[in-house]
């Protein structure tokens, strides 16, 4: 009942499934990845209804390695007090691990 949605409290739910498949390219472990992520009445928490993903890592040098990461958000509908739109978000990212 704290979280709004269509002029009642929201009833929460949240998901998420990802398959990712390692292997060698280049000499390098590599990691490809597809997710899907979703929500139920969460609008009000500021997050996508859909959410589908693609990554991709490789291990560049010893404890360094590039991901790369691609979604789609999918917003709630109009009706739901969402703005039906769909946005895509690309990310790269240089880790280090010591």
């Amino acid at each position: 009942s704290e979280i709004p949605f269509r002029d009642r409290g929201a009833e929460l739910k949240a998901w998420s499934t990802e398959c990712a498949y390692s292997t060698e390219l280049f000499g390098r472990l590599t990691v490809f990845a597809l997710g899907y992520q979703g929500t139920r009445e969460a609008l009000s928490l500021e997050l996508p209804e859909s959410r589908f993903i693609g990554a991709a890592s490789m291990v560049i040098f010893k404890g360094t390695t590039l991901a790369l990461e691609y979604f789609i958000d999918d917003d709630y509908n109009e009706s739901d007090g969402g703005t039906g739109n769909s946005a895509g978000t690309f990310t790269t990212q240089l880790s280090y691990e010591f």
